[in-house]
């Protein structure tokens, strides 16, 4: 009996900080860019970092590009993120 109530409270505790969409067949826009190369880390206040490579300039010039979304799900970088490295081409 323990054991389903600590499930049953940690099942509620995960629902409370999930990030939800009113319209459930689009996902979460990050950017507007083109990419094929996506990497997510998620943090304890509900935020997520998604990191890509915008290839919107062209298949030989990929861009790194960072995202930080809320916990709600909105953009904290801007439409399109923060470009990481202006270096690399």
């Amino acid at each position: 009996m323990k054991k389903t109530i600590f499930l049953l409270a940690l099942s509620a505790n995960a629902l409370l900080f999930s990030q939800w969409t009113t319209n459930y067949n689009v996902n979460t826009l990050v950017s507007n860019g083109v990419t094929s190369d996506i990497s997510t880390k998620g943090t304890n206040d509900g935020q997520t970092y998604v990191m890509f490579w915008d290839e919107s300039a062209g298949a030989n010039n990929y861009v790194p590009k960072l995202q930080l979304l809320d916990a709600g799900g909105n953009k904290k970088f801007g439409v399109d993120g923060m470009v990481v490295n202006t270096v690399a081409p």
